[in-house]
């Protein structure tokens, strides 16, 4: 009933629903025809919904919207990972699929600029096409863009000084230390496969698989400082979780 209620207030009244035979759906629909609909309709213009469901053990009548639940699915899949959120962080990723479904092409998608644009279902729901954020997507953080960056391997140029990150599986990404590589360890046949780095309050060993070098200390031939530090002389007061990358 609060679903109901919800949707109604973001999409306005519905006159026919389409579900299957959920306990929820039937006991809401049994709900409303309780109601003393002469009366209601007599003194507003509030009419009953009309309310269809599929036959018993035919879940295939609703492919249509199962469809789309699907692809919302594999939004959330795609956007979240094994993210835990909280809340109001899960309610934004929720809507901002929503956005991205309604504004999914319903006609031919033409590669000519000058052709008209194709049909939408938010053209007819709110008479736009789509709903981007770009303004609101080029504020992005530089942690958070590490997160297509793969980590280090085998052949992977790791420099004494350069600034990483160090995988913890048990910790979210931005709470993962920085370290500076201090050491390098190759093994017997010459390759780098271990780092001797350090931490804030102490040293570490780890294979390259669990560190993420981070693009310093060399942009375009400067030196990159943290918290206005070169790279060069950082020292471990300086590596912590939330340090500012600046030039």
């Amino acid at each position: 009933m609060l679903s109901l209620r919800r949707f109604i207030a973001r999409r306005t009244r519905p006159e026919t629903i389409y579900t299957d035979n959920g306990t929820n759906f039937v006991g809401t629909n049994s709900e409303l025809k309780n109601l003393d609909w002469d009366k209601i309709m007599k003194e507003t213009d509030i009419k009953p919904i009309k309310w269809k469901f599929n036959p018993p053990t035919a879940a295939w009548w609703g492919g249509w919207w199962e469809r789309l639940v699907r692809v919302i699915k594999e939004l959330l899949k795609r956007t979240l990972g094994k993210a835990i959120l909280t809340y109001e962080e899960l309610l934004t990723v929720l809507c901002d699929c929503e956005a991205v479904v309604n504004s999914r092409p319903l006609t031919y998608v033409s590669e000519d600029p000058n052709d008209l644009i194709p049909l939408t279902p938010s053209l007819f729901l709110n008479g736009k096409s789509s709903y981007d954020t770009v303004d609101l997507d080029l504020r992005k953080e530089y942690l958070g863009q590490l997160r297509q960056k793969r980590p280090g391997k085998p052949g992977h140029d790791f420099k004494v000084g350069d600034v990483v990150m160090i995988e913890e599986p048990s910790k979210k990404r931005v709470y993962w230390p920085l370290g500076k590589v201090i050491s390098l360890l190759p093994g017997r046949d010459g390759k780098v496969r271990t780092l001797k780095l350090k931490c804030k309050n102490s040293e570490l060993i780890r294979p390259i698989q669990r560190v993420y070098p981070l693009e310093v200390p060399f942009i375009n031939n400067e030196i990159v400082k943290i918290d206005g530090v070169p790279t060069s002389s950082v020292n471990e007061d300086k590596l912590t979780s939330n340090a500012v990358i600046k030039k």
